[in-house]
């Protein structure tokens, strides 16, 4: 699958250590940021894209009978 076809782009390469915080279960801080579950997840989310990470293709039947493919990102997943 050709890169323009995902989200983001691979922006960064390399390693970057990022500190996680749960409380019950939930991310509630990144890098030592809290904030609500909501927001740390799109913060990491932002994070681990510029990674190129959590890209996957999916490959599956159409509506009309022919295979579709599409291209997807869920970084912070």
């Amino acid at each position: 699958m050709p890169e323009e076809a995902y989200p983001s782009q691979l922006q960064k390469e390399g390693k970057e250590q990022v500190k996680l915080a749960f409380k019950k279960g939930e991310l509630i801080a990144v890098n030592g940021k809290e904030q609500s579950s909501e927001l740390a997840i799109q913060q990491l989310n932002d994070l681990a894209s510029l990674y190129a990470i959590g890209r996957d293709i999916h490959v599956g039947d159409t509506i009309v009978g022919m295979k579709g493919r599409v291209g997807f990102e869920a970084a912070a997943a």
